[in-house]
């Protein structure tokens, strides 16, 4: 920073570098983050002046890619990076990730550089990918559609921003500027910022304009031609966001193409999947899958590439997309309704193809979705299920759940228990699903609840499985340690406290739903809570039969929890449901390994527990507690706790310092120093603080 300066760049004035303290002194900027403006009090600030703002944004990055002697990547661009001074003027910060590159390096290797979920160029994600200032490009793009709708562009229970304004172009382009409530006066520039937008999101690095042409588009100093559909992994290089942009950079090896244009300003009569474009290369492999499957997976019929573009009319009807897979409606010669799972080319999807295979084509249960049959062409994999009208469970949690009793409700949570109960115990391979959450459970013509979607496991070493934050069971993130079935009862216990609220139990701007419930719980307030749920009095009594269940799902400890064969039966009510204990509690055993040596005169790993609870109770505040280090005996140095508080503020989230000697978040033990570094570089931290209150 002491090296930079441009009127976007937010000015480094000094610094302090003392030995109890060591800071950076800015300039103040009067109007705070960009983000408030955009998701709070998005009708503050005309549209001119946001299109301004951007653009003054993508002055700012060009700087930082071309302007200054050393290529500077920024890695983390999002609105709540960048500032606003009295006059409106955006200042990007926050560093703390950038990367700096000599003029003539073209990439970095990636090893774990990451920037914020959600905001991060896919390449990002990739280990050892290569990476360049498009990083940003793609970041900032993601940030134009914000301002194009003046919204977070993460989806919350609604399909993601970027998709559908992307899709409306493709089908319905007159609708866009009246759906994001932009004026007529505002109409052209919002175009080009749309443009911009999808040029910048395009998934192939390559593809994506240079900051500097983007600054001469929104200057309209240069036009822009209508870009291809962004979101997806095999664009066409012939491509160019400008109609006099030359020499496209050669696209990195390990990123595949297609000689296919798929451009939305030129579309055909036939929709076709981008992952139909480019063969895949099956041959090696054929002989093999297609022996494994007659062996293994005899129930299951085979159909081919024109069975599958009959019942789909060309695949014209697409319901659903993302993780390396399309989902297709069709329908069977007989009428039956079908839903169609494309699979994307390459390895990854072979390997998920396969998996999901294994695991579906030997279940068979009213609560497991119905697979009819697959197929393995040339060009195509893809399985065959049966179709749910109603889509997934939380589009009625979260949305129209008002049009449903709430005892069809709690026959719903039965029912998928059974589903899981089938899962664990009832089928001959012994399955974890690991990913168990209302988006996994779709609802057919009856409200009929079917699970979709899981790998086959028995007992593993966790490595890197799918979790979904929220509902995955706190050994989930642990590295090396055991996962069993009981991961699947804690994620169930979370959507049943979901189904009690009819809400999202991290709903923003609200405390933790498990957590609320089990305050009300311990006070004997929870006919209180129920009443306040809106609950009709004849459901009630189930309703605290459902929250007390929950309660011993999430339990902390795996061990504790119930089977979900146990919980199948207390929730018909041919067991008695005893009070649960605290299930934010930590066990002792992981106490005992905070310092061997500070606690081996403490007699009692069980009293320094009580110590911990006393200064920190869990499930007690909705915020981080940090250790400090007053305690006797205790050997933290002042640095290791800075250290830690460091990290911490990097999150931006509230925290309370206690005389307690590691960190505790939601009232979880989490560790000291050493943990909480190893979180940190792992990616696992940000997902404990999530829904932790920020700082003003």
């Amino acid at each position: 920073m002491d090296r930079i300066s441009h009127t976007n760049l937010l000015k480094l004035y000094g610094f302090c570098f003392a030995d109890d303290i060591k800071a950076l002194v800015y300039e103040c900027m009067e109007n705070g983050s960009f983000d408030k403006i955009l998701y709070k009090n998005p009708n503050s600030v005309e549209w001119a002046k946001l299109y301004d703002i951007a653009l003054q944004i993508a002055r700012g990055l060009a700087y930082l890619h071309n302007g200054c002697g050393e290529q500077i990547i920024h890695h983390d661009v999002k609105a709540a990076n960048v500032l606003l001074d009295k006059s409106l003027c955006p200042k990007i910060t926050d560093f703390g990730v950038s990367k700096l590159m000599k003029s003539d390096v073209t990439h970095l290797t990636n090893t774990r550089t990451r920037g914020t979920d959600y905001y991060s160029a896919p390449e990002i994600h990739q280990p050892l990918y290569p990476i360049t200032c498009k990083c940003d490009v793609y970041s900032f793009g993601l940030m134009l559609f914000e301002i194009l709708g003046r919204r977070c562009h993460i989806p919350k229970n609604k399909i993601w921003f970027p998709h559908e304004v992307s899709q409306m172009l493709s089908k319905q382009p007159e609708t866009i500027m009246e759906y994001c409530g932009i004026m007529e006066k505002d109409r052209e520039k919002a175009m080009i910022v749309l443009m911009v937008a999808m040029w910048c999101a395009q998934y192939t690095p390559a593809i994506r304009p240079s900051m500097k042409d983007v600054v001469e588009v929104l200057e309209k100093e240069m036009s822009v031609t209508t870009p291809p559909y962004p979101f997806q992994s095999h664009n066409s290089l012939g491509h160019s966001m400008l109609p006099s942009l030359q020499g496209i950079p050669e696209v990195h090896p390990e990123v595949p193409v297609n000689d296919k244009s798929l451009a939305i300003s030129c579309p055909t009569p036939v929709v076709v999947p981008h992952m139909l474009i480019t063969a895949y290369r099956v041959e090696e492999n054929k002989q093999e899958l297609e022996e494994y499957i007659s062996k293994e997976h005899k129930g299951l019929k085979k159909y081919s590439l024109m069975d599958l573009q009959k019942f789909t009319s060309w695949f014209s009807n697409m319901i659903a997309c993302g993780g390396f897979r399309e989902v297709y409606k069709g329908r069977f010669p007989d009428g039956v309704e079908v839903a169609i799972k494309v699979f994307a080319d390459g390895d990854i999807g072979k390997e998920m193809f396969m998996s999901e295979m294994r695991a579906m084509s030997t279940l068979y249960h009213k609560n497991i979705l119905r697979a009819y049959g697959y197929c393995l062409d040339k060009k195509m994999m893809a399985l065959i299920y049966e179709y749910m009208p109603y889509g997934s469970l939380d589009n009625i949690l979260y949305g129209n759940h008002r049009g449903i009793e709430w005892g069809r409700l709690y026959g719903i949570v039965i029912e998928i228990a059974k589903g899981v109960s089938y899962l664990h115990e009832g089928h001959h391979h012994r399955t974890i699903h690991l990913d168990l959450k209302p988006r996994s459970v779709l609802l057919d013509e009856n409200l009929c609840p079917k699970i979709k979607t899981f790998d086959s496991m028995s007992h593993i070493t966790l490595t890197s499985p799918k979790r979904t934050r929220g509902y995955a069971a706190p050994e989930m993130w642990m590295s090396e340690s055991p996962v069993t079935s009981e991961a699947d009862v804690y994620s169930f216990g979370t959507i049943m406290f979901e189904v009690l609220g009819m809400r999202n139990n991290n709903q923003p701007g609200q405390r933790w739903f498990p957590q609320y419930v089990w305050e009300k719980f311990e006070t004997e307030d929870l006919e209180e809570l129920i009443e306040e749920l809106g609950i009709p009095w004849e459901n009630r009594e189930d309703a605290k039969r459902l929250s007390m269940i929950a309660l011993w799902c999430v339990q902390y400890t795996p061990r504790k929890r119930p089977s979900i064969g146990t919980v199948v039966k207390m929730l018909e009510k041919t067991l008695p449901v005893t009070p649960p204990p605290m299930p934010f509690q930590v066990s002792l055993s992981v106490v005992d390994e905070v310092d061997d040596d500070d606690v081996e005169e403490e007699e009692e790993s069980e009293s320094m527990l009580e110590l911990y609870e006393k200064k920190c109770p869990p499930g007690g505040e909705n915020s981080v507690i940090i250790y400090t280090t007053t305690i006797e005996r205790m050997k933290r140095s002042f640095k290791e706790s800075n250290y830690v508080r460091k990290i911490l503020q990097s999150h931006h989230i509230k925290m309370i310092e206690r005389d307690i000697p590691v960190l505790f978040v939601k009232g979880r033990l989490i560790g000291a120093a050493d943990e909480v570094q190893k979180l940190e570089a792992e990616g696992k931290l940000q997902v404990l603080l999530y829904g932790i209150p920020t700082e003003d």
